[in-house]
């Protein structure tokens, strides 16, 4: 990867936004960007991996699955270039992750060390700024949600999954229950649950494929639903 090319991919990263170009510089000079390439079905994160990176998807596309409900429930989405991988475990007391991804094409990431960047972070005010933004944003967002929220419907609780495990760009969602309905899991079976889906799906939301998967149509509009208090 060329210096200028380097540059732009750097530029265009959420979390180093608005540097200036001797920022840049001093990133590139001390801090060890390591670029790594994945073919289709390479695994790029694994489950409960310890994340001790800054790892960026840069190109390409991955596959990303969630686990939640103890395995009864899958959230699985495309992953497409800006994501950072595991970033919010990358501080604090579980640094675990809780979601593998896959190439889904031809892929790059670019890691640096987290001592590495954690220096970088304390000299720089910016890339501060942008990791507490970058952080801060989907925590807010979900407790807003809850908030706004008139009652912790159907709607509620697969917005509030949606918050937790995906981002705005996300694309490809799809909810997947495992042994039992998508209703059980979600609603305990709830006698208007199937009455609900159906609304969701009739108004363009989601498409149910059966009983067990649903497809998210519009993440950024599902969510929006609860402040809207359209259903």
């Amino acid at each position: 990867m060329s210096e200028n090319t380097m540059y732009e991919t750097l530029m265009s990263l959420p979390l180093f936004r608005g540097a200036s170009c001797e920022q840049f510089s001093r990133l590139v000079e001390h801090c060890n960007l390591d670029f790594k390439t994945y073919e289709p079905g390479e695994t790029v994160v694994k489950t409960e991996n310890s994340v001790r990176t800054l790892k960026c998807l840069v190109s390409g596309r991955l596959v990303a699955s969630h686990s939640l409900f103890n395995g009864r429930v899958k959230v699985i989405e495309d992953v497409v270039p800006g994501r950072f991988l595991g970033v919010e475990r990358l501080f604090g007391l579980n640094n675990h992750l809780h979601y593998k991804a896959v190439a889904k094409v031809r892929s790059g990431t670019m890691e640096v060390d987290k001592h590495q960047y954690l220096n970088l972070v304390s000299e720089n005010p910016v890339f501060l700024l942008n990791l507490l933004n970058y952080l801060s944003r989907p925590m807010q967002q979900f407790q807003d949600n809850i908030s706004d929220a008139p009652s912790f419907s159907l709607i509620c609780i697969i917005a509030s999954i949606l918050e937790c495990t995906t981002t705005r760009e996300s694309e490809n969602i799809m909810l997947v229950s495992i042994g039992s309905t998508l209703a059980d899991v979600l609603t305990h079976d709830h006698p208007n649950a199937a009455q609900q889906f159906r609304l969701l799906e009739n108004c363009g939301y989601i498409k149910v494929e059966d009983r067990n998967h649903i497809h998210i149509l519009d993440r950024n509009r599902f969510i929006e639903l609860i402040t809207e208090a359209k259903l």
